[in-house]
């Protein structure tokens, strides 16, 4: 399973640089051609407005703080929509995930969880 670290847990710097090495590795990547409508606007424009939203709050004025959080928010959600697809996609190829700059959970599931998954897939 593809995980979903970068939802909660990561700096905001940390953040930008996942998205940024995501946006890398997926664009005009042939084996994520199916994936590109949401790579191309979405992540792209996504990645750059959270960049810049992280720089402008750096001066520490409450709405730029607050726009860099909806834009990290928009952001998370972009990362999660491509995760969620792409692990639609991997048939077990989870070095495909790893291709794409994503993180994948090492754990073995417990029997209730693959019992879970059966059902949701």
């Amino acid at each position: 399973m593809i995980s979903l670290d970068f939802q909660s847990g990561m700096s905001n710097q940390t953040l930008a640089l996942f998205a940024h090495n995501v946006l890398v590795r997926m664009d005009k990547n042939p084996r994520f051609a199916t994936l590109q409508h949401l790579v191309k606007p979405g992540l792209r424009t996504a990645t750059q407005q959270f960049s810049k939203a992280l720089q402008e709050a750096a001066v520490g004025s409450r709405s730029k703080v607050a726009e860099k959080n909806m834009a990290a928010k928009v952001l998370k959600s972009t990362l999660g929509n491509i995760a969620r697809h792409l692990e639609l996609q991997l048939n077990g190829e989870y070095a495909l995930a790893l291709e794409a700059g994503f993180n994948i959970n090492t754990y073995a599931p417990r029997s209730n969880e693959v019992q879970l998954q059966s059902v949701f897939h």
